[in-house]
């Protein structure tokens, strides 16, 4: 899993160490699991971020 942020959703930014896990993943009993993440609040107020996620097939 791969996530990304942007304040502009045509410029992502690749740093992982900007996004962090909270948590365990947790089991969906389905062959899904749900993870949590958390990135940096916008630079200004009512500034839009955008995070996206990449998953691959292990």
């Amino acid at each position: 899993m791969q996530v990304n942020d942007s304040l502009d959703p045509g410029s992502w930014r690749v740093d992982s160490a900007i996004i962090e896990s909270d948590g365990l993943p947790l089991s969906n009993d389905d062959g899904t699991e749900t993870v949590t993440i958390r990135g940096p609040l916008p630079e200004a107020p009512g500034q839009p971020r955008f995070l996206r996620l990449r998953v691959t097939e292990e």
